[in-house]
């Protein structure tokens, strides 16, 4: 199904991605064959589905712009305003297991996105300076608000 057109001049590759695809992957390879017939790759960030190879993938093929929607791409990133380490706090210990195996996994992703992204579009202040804290360069870093000033008819 790679390739589908789902609206106009837009395309779609559905494919079956994880943390730690390898690169070599028939899955990184359809990304791949996908992303070298677009103009730009928006990625919405989900770090429980990506890996390092799949974000190196799209960038070699196209420019990439990441988005950020919420503040899970910096968990395991080390930043003070995430609390104590999570081997200390009293978090159910199942949840806190789960963290720490995802923690090196977020930190590939991001600090592949940091280096490949053209963009990272974040829709506060607040998210656009985590992600500079997490490493982000600056000048690649883009405030584009997700609300409208005032509501908007539905008619």
């Amino acid at each position: 199904m790679a390739g589908e057109r789902a609206g106009e001049g837009e395309l779609t590759a559905p494919i079956r991605v994880g943390m730690r695809v390898p690169e070599a992957s028939a899955s990184v390879m359809e990304v791949r064959k996908a992303a070298h017939a677009a103009d730009v790759v928006q990625l919405h960030l989900g770090f429980a589905s990506l890996s390092s190879a799949l974000v190196a993938a799209i960038a070699a093929e196209a420019p990439l712009v990441a988005h950020l929607h919420d503040v899970s791409p910096f968990e395991g990133l080390g930043l003070p305003e995430f609390g104590p380490d999570p081997r200390q706090d009293s978090e159910p210990l199942l949840s806190r297991l789960q963290r720490l195996r995802l923690a090196p996994v977020r930190r590939a992703v991001w600090q592949r996105l940091c280096q490949d992204a053209r963009a990272i579009v974040a829709p506060s202040q607040y998210l656009a300076g985590l992600a500079k804290a997490a490493g982000a360069p600056p000048e690649r870093v883009v405030v584009v608000p997700d609300a409208a000033d005032k509501p908007v008819d539905a008619a």
